[in-house]
Formats: structure tokens, sequence, C-alpha cells
């Protein structure tokens, strides 16, 4: 599910720019990385009591996956509407012209 942001902010670093999934990947990324850390230490030192975020890395993924379908669905909707729009749109148009007194 996640794989197609961190693909998607190769390209875009690639390209020399950053874009969304760049902000994505460096967010999940540092999360999971963060929380990895603080496991390790805690084998080495269990007093710690670091906290984890290994859930943010997935929630993060998974309500920006659902916002991008839920606009995909939205923009599907709206082009449906636009086409019923132009199927109202009359095939023949009657133009008046009016004269100076406006006859």
């Amino acid at each position: 599910l996640g794989a197609r942001f961190y693909a998607g902010s190769v390209r875009a670093l690639r390209h020399g720019s950053a874009n969304m999934d760049v902000l994505i990947a460096m967010g999940t990324s540092a999360a999971y990385f963060y929380s990895l850390a603080a496991v390790v230490r805690k084998w080495f030192e269990p007093e710690r009591n670091d906290v984890q975020f290994f859930e943010t890395s997935a929630m993060l993924i998974t309500f920006v996956a659902m916002g991008k379908w839920l606009e995909a669905l939205a923009k599907g909707k709206t082009s449906e509407a636009i086409q019923k729009l132009m199927e109202l749109q009359p095939e023949a148009a009657v133009v008046l012209e009016f004269d100076a007194e406006g006859r």
C-alpha cells in the first residue's frame, strides 16, 4: 500500500523536486526508524520507556491513500455531472437582434 509513495518520492527526488510523496515517505520513515531505535534501546536499557510510533506510519499511509481514493471518486462524479450538463445543451438556438430602440 505504501510502496507507491516511496517509489513516487524516489522519482521526484531524482528529478530534483519534492512533492507530497516525499513528505509522506519522510514522515513515515522517521516514525518507523525512531520506533525501531526505541525498541533496540529497550533491549540494552530495560529501564527506558521510550514511546514508539509504529502505528503512526501505517495510519499516515492509510489516511493519505484513503484521501486519494476519495479524491478520485469525487473527480469521477464531477466528470459524470459535467457530461450530463453537456447533454442538456440544446442543438439549435434562436438569435434575437434588437435595433437601437430595443425592438
